[in-house]
């Protein structure tokens, strides 16, 4: 009977992907051995028999839906609105019971709530389908998952001797320079103390960027520079949020849409945005933007 424990423990360590086709493939060699043990002892018979592909056929019909169940829903929340900013905290490897997944969430979400204009907009959830270990493989899963649940950012943490190695995956998000990005380090120790360090904070300020972008690209352009320049009063900017320049530039932009409303307010505001871009940007490294803040700036200046 030993051989029946060590079957079962290695199913249950291949998981709900290999498992199932593990026992169908002992299953299915199980039922050609008694059927044909004592008719046939050719493997071509065996091969050429048309009841043997009856039977693989069945557990390929069977399995189907169970895999594709697997690679559309299992694991994963239900999607995001196309109003809502999402953000997916990854399953942490050898988390007992999402002990350190749940702390993650509670801290965003707690930060979230405290503040007024993210708190009915910004929601929180689990991801309880595993990531691959190696990180760009991580990272391009975590992209394909955010994709079809409609989120902004998956947070993936990665084992490290202390504690967690945190990274962000920003998902279809152009304004920010890059896809994912390091959000630091946090010891196994203040994983109890979360709202003490700066990573709450850091992760909010980036669903304020997706927020921002959002209302510019829908043309909300009074949400946007407001939301901007919340963003733009922190003293320093975490390395997955979208940079200065940029934001003082699309700043300028807003106050330039929403001039119609009151030129001798809003003018003057978007040169001075334009003027904090050009302080920021060098001309030499680049150009393409220096110029069109320039030919910006002017327009403002003329009218």
């Amino acid at each position: 009977m030993s051989w029946l424990i060590d079957l079962f423990r290695l199913v249950r360590e291949l998981g709900p992907y290999w498992a199932p086709l593990l026992v169908a493939v002992v299953a299915v060699s199980v039922v050609i051995w008694l059927r044909y043990k004592r008719r046939y002892r050719r493997l071509r018979a065996l091969v050429l028999n048309g009841e043997v592909f009856a039977v693989v056929a069945a557990c390929v019909v069977l399995l189907g839906p169970y895999y594709l169940y697997l690679y559309y829903y299992w694991g994963l929340p239900s999607p995001f609105k196309e109003d809502e900013v999402g953000i997916l905290i990854a399953e942490i490897p050898g988390d007992v019971n999402r002990k350190d997944q749940n702390s993650y969430a509670d801290a965003i979400r707690r930060m979230v709530s405290s503040t007024a204009d993210l708190r009915d907009v910004v929601r929180v959830r689990l991801l309880e389908r595993p990531l691959p270990n190696d990180p760009d493989k991580q990272h391009k899963k975590a992209l394909w998952i955010g994709r079809s649940r409609r989120a902004a950012l998956v947070i993936r943490a990665v084992l490290t001797a202390g504690g967690h190695s945190l990274w962000g995956t920003i998902v279809d998000q152009p304004e920010f320079p890059r896809e994912e990005s390091a959000l630091g380090e946090v010891p196994q120790a203040k994983l109890a103390e979360l709202d003490q360090l700066s990573l709450p904070s850091e992760i909010t300020l980036l669903a304020r960027c997706v927020l921002g972008f959002s209302y510019y690209r829908r043309e909300s352009y009074e949400e946007a520079v407001q939301h901007f320049s919340q963003i733009l009063a922190v003293g320093e900017l975490p390395a997955a949020a979208p940079t200065r320049p940029q934001l003082n530039f699309l700043s300028g932009n807003s106050y330039w849409y929403l001039r119609r409303r009151d030129p001798a307010t809003f003018v003057p505001e978007a040169i001075a945005a334009y003027d904090k871009t050009l302080s920021e940007l060098s001309r030499d490294r680049y150009p393409i933007q220096w110029a069109r803040t320039m030919n910006n700036r002017g327009t403002a200046y003329g009218e």
